[in-house]
């Protein structure tokens, strides 16, 4: 039952992460055609174009999201694959609790760079 309910949220967050990572693509990879329509559009690689989506609440949530959810799905099927390799239930529990640590970590930098730039330049 508990592998159910974690390969369901793993599923989950691969849908999420399409939806989030289209949106990123979008805004991101048509800046020239998006540039043709929108009288006020700053290219997104430039500092103001930058300074603007990090300033922005929906862009900071978003991108907290994607990778909170990227690093679950990568992390859970890291963890599976890995699973699948190594024998013993003493060497399985160690590697999902280094990827589990890993995540976390990772997630809590990440996080702590995308809100600390919200916060500071908003």
């Amino acid at each position: 039952m508990r592998e159910t309910k974690y390969w369901a949220l793993n599923l989950l967050a691969g849908l999420l992460i399409l939806v989030l990572l289209a949106q990123h693509m979008a805004v991101m990879q048509l800046d020239g055609w998006l540039e043709k329509w929108l009288a006020d559009w700053i290219p997104p690689l430039s500092w103001p174009g930058l300074v603007e989506r990090g300033t922005n609440l929906i862009q900071m949530v978003s991108y907290v999201l994607l990778l909170g959810l990227g690093l679950f799905h990568g992390f859970y099927g890291l963890n599976k694959i890995l699973a699948e390799f190594i024998q013993g239930d003493q060497k399985r529990r160690i590697i999902r609790l280094g990827c589990t640590v890993m995540g976390i970590l990772l997630f809590v930098v990440g996080t702590t760079v995308t809100v600390g730039f919200y916060l500071v330049n908003g």
